[in-house]
């Protein structure tokens, strides 16, 4: 096997096509600006973490072949991985949380300024009414 070879898929293992696709995509360039901020909130942060992962699993599997415990490590690697996965579903849950709360708050204090500004209406427009009394 030649050696340009064997760097050239070196390379391919730690550069993933795949990842590299998913920041140029989450990265968000010519996007407008909801879209592109939109994209950084949910996916950059998320791919970021796992992109990090990837090369901390690479550097603990060259790794390996020297270490001693290597089933606990590679349980303890797979758990980590489980852990990274669950932390990602969960930020994700609460940022759609967090927007979904924020348009229920903006929708309840629209209602709240149109019931005022009725009231305030109503109020105003009785007004010269408010010496008469029906009831006599």
């Amino acid at each position: 096997m030649d050696l340009f070879k064997l760097i050239e898929y070196f390379l391919a293992a730690l550069f993933l096509p795949v990842l590299s696709q998913l920041v140029e995509f989450a990265a968000a360039v010519g996007d407008p600006i909801w879209v592109a901020l939109t994209k950084w909130f949910v996916l950059m942060l998320p791919l970021l973490a796992v992109i990090w992962a990837y090369w901390v699993t690479m550097v603990g599997l060259v790794t390996i072949i020297i270490r001693t415990e290597r089933r606990a490590f590679l349980t303890s690697l797979l758990i980590t991985w489980w852990d990274l996965g669950h932390s990602i579903l969960n930020y994700w849950s609460g940022f759609f949380k967090f927007v979904l709360r924020l348009a229920f708050v903006i929708l309840l204090t629209m209602r709240m300024v149109a019931v005022s500004l009725c009231f305030l209406f109503h109020d105003l427009l009785m007004i010269p009414f408010a010496g008469c009394d029906p009831g006599r």
